[in-house]
């Protein structure tokens, strides 16, 4: 076979050869998604060449097909869809793409994706707020209407532990007055405080009461009261002030621990190690004298 023939049949091989290498290695690759937190998903195949944009914010998938499309390469991709036309450059060895769609008539922004990866990015987890473990309404005034109508209220909770205080009222026109013999309940929900127990009244004896204090707009508060014997009243506090409160419970804060470190630890050798021994130098022997040969 001549020479240059063999030449040219080498380099056909060679060349299938290369193209076969190509097709398997493109084929072994899967697809790509790249991911960001608004539902944006850009796919990417590196086999096929093949490439697709979806969003929530377009009516439609933006997709085509680009022969730069490779493993571990870096190409821009331009594709018009509709009304719609997107860039992107993607960085295959990093895994990461960066995209922009613009709207084709007026060249408005229409999406933007920047340093999308192939992971979903999750969003830290809010820190929830402790829960009150105390509670208590606290204030003294008179009601509107009538300022012989006077109370003082001083009510607490701590969690896990019964209510406990103080509450006092008089309306001298019904010759009313009378004082918290038992505090039974304290709740504060929405800013509203509710008390519940048993009263006391001088000549007249024991019964249950309702007491509540609701914030208005204005910074004041209203009032209502219900005695067990059909008493009730409903007014805003005036010439006076109540103070409802829920303490939180603070946050742990946590202690850091030390480590042992652990030292290297020693065997000590049962028998000693022999110290080197000096060899003694060799002693030289006198060579004798050569003949002496007389001359011829």
């Amino acid at each position: 076979m001549p020479t240059h023939r063999v030449v040219v049949v080498v380099v056909v091989v060679a060349v299938v050869a290369g193209l076969c290498l190509g097709l398997v290695g493109s084929a072994g690759a899967e697809p790509v998604r790249f991911l960001d937190a608004r539902g944006d998903t850009f796919t990417v195949d590196p086999a096929t060449g093949q490439f697709a944009l979806s969003s929530p914010k377009l009516p439609a998938t933006i997709a085509g097909v680009s022969r730069v499309v490779q493993v571990g390469q870096r190409f821009t991709l331009v594709q018009s869809a509709s009304s719609y036309t997107m860039y992107a450059s993607v960085d295959m060895s990093h895994q990461v793409v960066t995209l922009s769609v613009l709207r084709t008539k007026d060249r408005r922004l229409v999406l933007s994706v920047q340093n999308a990866t192939t992971l979903l990015p999750v969003a830290p987890t809010a820190t929830p707020t402790p829960a009150p473990d105390a509670w208590r309404v606290a204030g003294n005034g008179a009601l509107a209407a009538g300022t012989t109508r006077q109370f003082a209220v001083d009510v607490f909770r701590n969690l896990g532990q019964p209510a406990r205080g103080t509450f006092t009222y008089r309306d001298p026109a019904r010759r009313l007055v009378l004082s918290a013999r038992r505090i039974d309940a304290l709740t504060i929900e929405n800013g509203v405080a509710r008390v519940a127990g048993v009263y006391t009244q001088e000549g007249v004896g024991d019964g249950e009461f309702t007491l509540q204090f609701r914030p208005l707009a204005d910074g004041s508060t209203f009032m209502s009261l219900a005695l067990a014997g059909g008493y009730r009243v409903d007014a805003p506090v005036t010439a006076g002030r109540v103070r409802i409160s829920a303490r939180k419970a603070p946050e742990p804060s946590p202690t850091p621990t030390r480590t042992a470190t652990r030292m290297p630890q020693y065997t000590p050798t049962n028998t000693p190690t022999p110290l080197p021994t000096t060899t003694p130098l060799p002693t030289l022997t006198p060579t004798p004298p050569l003949p002496t040969v007389p001359p011829q």
